[in-house]
């Protein structure tokens, strides 16, 4: 199960662990947590006590078991590592065609996330998106002026949806557009 990772006792790689487990399974035992951390009973309860906080899991006798909110974590993670090589490259071939001064729409696919790498060497842009995942990346960048598209927050796409997006986003004229294939269906 976890038995490659080294035993710590650091809260942020025994929160991801608690987290991994609750992947794995509906619910994990506080045994098997400090087993997998090598930690006490107490340092495990104080930590379920924080994840439940944050809405990560909700404890139970004995353990805990996943929240919905856990469960939209891992899904855009997971879907952003599949076939994550075969992303980036079609990323990077289709950040070819962007061009300073460029107005472009990049929505809230697996794939398409991956431009994020390779906008940051094309200066100046206007990059418009319902991506949280994709506004995140870009917002540390000076030469993007980022547009976040808003509406109804889709938990497990991360991305703004809905009437209010559509409105959002006729305000804009995009030069490009950079659509995931999720978004044909």
């Amino acid at each position: 199960m976890m038995n490659n990772i080294k035993k710590t006792t650091s809260y942020d790689l025994r929160k991801r662990i608690i987290l991994e487990l609750l992947k794995d399974g509906e619910f994990v035992s506080s045994q098997v947590i400090m087993k997998e951390c090598n930690v006490s009973e107490i340092t495990v309860r104080r930590d379920l006590t924080e994840l439940e906080k944050k809405g990560l899991l909700i404890r139970t006798h004995g353990g805990a078991i996943k929240s919905k909110t856990t469960d939209n974590l891992f899904l855009y993670k997971e879907k952003v590592r599949e076939k994550s090589i075969e992303k980036d490259y079609i990323s990077q071939i289709a950040s070819r065609f962007i061009q300073p001064n460029d107005v472009v729409f990049i929505d809230c696919g697996s794939t398409v996330s991956f431009l994020t790498k390779y906008i940051g060497k094309i200066k100046p842009l206007t990059i418009v998106t319902n991506s949280l995942p994709i506004a995140s990346d870009l917002m540390n960048f000076d030469h993007v002026k980022l547009i976040l598209v808003g509406g109804e927050i889709d938990n497990k796409r991360m991305a703004g949806y809905g009437n209010a997006a559509v409105q959002n986003i006729k305000q804009y004229h995009a030069i490009k557009a950079f659509i995931g294939a999720d978004a044909f269906l």
